[in-house]
């Protein structure tokens, strides 16, 4: 897809749809460009720049193909970054059934705002290129069309200084849009097309194409490491457990070393306490921890920014089987921690504290970050709003707090205090992998977690409602979500 940023009369703009994004006082002030074609409808009531409201005209004295979207932003005091990207994935969303494959858009008086001008192209493209998205891959006969076919926009500059440095801007979403919208694709894919072997082919691939440094380690190796919480979670499924690991040095004068660590549960039926039939439809998406580490490692190479950055992906299916673990065991961790196995349907902390001792033993990082669908406990804290973040460090889960405001990616820090360390010891074995306690189930996932962190800077990210949608919301689809790309490209550039 094309985009361009460029200096040039907004009447003589050729485009399929021009969108003229405008706030409820500015629209009253008549554009004298537009005073023949805004007039009537400022007089009319039709339309009044409210929030979030849209109106189509055709109107016969534009040299453009003849379309203008009226979008309205609502009142000038109350505008916000994240309202701009509302307004405009409800502009997109809105001309999906119309056959049309070029936009332009105009916002010039939105320049009066405090806000800075680059924040508004950025927040508009984001709109436009996240509220467009649709996994439509198995759909054979579209009903009606869900999407625009989206060729090219063009951003309307009128001052030709600027346009240089709003085109980066503009290239630089379109990457980083591009790579949440892969990760929405990674998670939202069938399990049965998904699996821990499709995950090592995908990392396989981006390692040839981005010339990332690549490792896979196999059942064999995992037994010689003693990696035996991750076997056993996929010892009922017909695909072996592995653990993936992908390296992207792009700083080689920094001993600073970002790791990355994905939960890949490719599918997840609870093993065999196993889950409801209501809750297992969705469980392909157990694997969104992984995709979006991906995500973050290709944008991070796309971007060309100068971090060194480690990722690792657990990665197995939990399934039923005569092999399965279950209820009981006790096995000893790659840590050589001993942990009680009291829930198979708590796995995803089992294998991300293999893969953290791995971190913590072989690439000697400076901070360490997790990603996982790890509790459904955190859903009934923060619903999807709010990722649920737990840290050992209060420097760091500042940055990632900043990081998640900026980008409206939204974090909040939950305490993980010594009395919730004491919920998760067995009085058989050294931990258990989950707490028999009723409540606070997220933060002893992650207390769970933190013992295997030694001390390294840590987060743990709890996306178990942030990275699934059951319907769609402004510019976030129905399903998978791609939540955290674009708070890392913020937070990286802190670390």
């Amino acid at each position: 897809m094309e985009m361009i940023v460029k200096k040039e009369d907004v009447k003589t703009i050729k485009s399929d749809v021009l969108i003229y994004a405008t706030t409820e006082e500015e629209l009253k002030k008549v554009d004298t460009r537009f005073e023949k074609i805004l007039i009537n409808i400022v007089g009319s009531g039709d339309f009044t720049g409210e929030f979030n409201k849209v109106h189509m005209l055709y109107p016969k004295d534009m040299i453009t193909s003849g379309r203008i979207l009226l979008l309205g932003l609502g009142k000038q005091d109350e505008l916000n970054l994240e309202r701009i990207r509302r307004a405009f994935a409800t502009a997109v969303q809105s001309l999906a059934s119309i056959n049309i494959k070029n936009i332009a858009v105009y916002y010039s008086k939105l320049k009066n705002n405090k806000m800075h001008e680059s924040d508004i192209v950025t927040c508009a493209l984001e709109g436009i290129l996240l509220g467009n998205y649709r996994f439509s891959k198995y759909v054979t006969e579209l009903r009606e069309r869900i999407k625009i076919d989206l060729q090219k926009i063009t951003i309307i500059e009128e001052e030709q200084s600027q346009v240089r440095l709003l085109q980066e801007v503009a290239d630089k979403v379109k990457i980083i849009c591009e790579n949440v919208n892969f990760t929405r694709n990674l998670v939202n894919e069938s399990g049965n097309i998904t699996h821990p072997q499709m995950l090592e082919e995908t990392a396989k691939k981006f390692a040839k194409e981005y010339g990332f440094k690549f490792k896979v380690l196999h059942e064999k190796e995992l037994k010689e490491l003693g990696m035996n919480l991750l076997l056993a979670v996929g010892k009922g499924s017909i695909y072996s457990s592995r653990l993936i690991i992908l390296e992207f040095d792009n700083n080689k004068s920094s001993n600073e070393h970002v790791v990355l660590i994905g939960k890949g549960i490719t599918f997840d039926t609870g093993g065999l306490n196993l889950k409801p039939s209501v809750g297992i439809v969705d469980m392909r998406s157990d694997m969104a921890g992984a995709a979006t580490v991906l995500g973050m490692l290709k944008t991070a190479s796309e971007l060309k920014i100068k971090k060194n950055i480690a990722v690792l992906i657990p990665t197995c299916e939990n399934m039923i089987g005569p092999n399965a673990y279950k209820p009981g065991d006790i096995i000893k961790s790659y840590s050589g921690k001993t942990v009680e196995v009291v829930d198979t349907d708590a796995e995803g902390r089992l294998i991300l504290a293999d893969a953290i001792t791995y971190a913590v033993k072989h690439l000697k990082p400076t901070v360490v970050l997790d990603f996982a669908t790890l509790t459904g406990s955190i859903m009934r804290t923060f619903g999807g709003f709010v990722t649920g973040l737990f840290s050992n460090n209060d420097s760091l889960a500042g940055k990632i707090f900043n990081a998640g405001e900026n980008t409206y990616e939204r974090v909040w820090r939950m305490p993980v205090y010594d009395e919730y360390k004491e919920l998760m010891k067995s009085d058989v074995s050294d931990l258990k992998n989950i707490s028999k306690e009723e409540y606070a189930g997220a933060i002893t996932g992650a207390a769970f977690l933190e013992a295997f962190v030694d001390k390294i800077k840590w987060a743990h990210f709890d996306i178990g409602g942030s990275a699934w949608f059951d319907k769609q919301r402004f510019y976030v689809p129905k399903g998978g979500t791609g939540i955290g790309i674009r708070l890392f490209v913020e937070l990286i550039k802190t670390l």
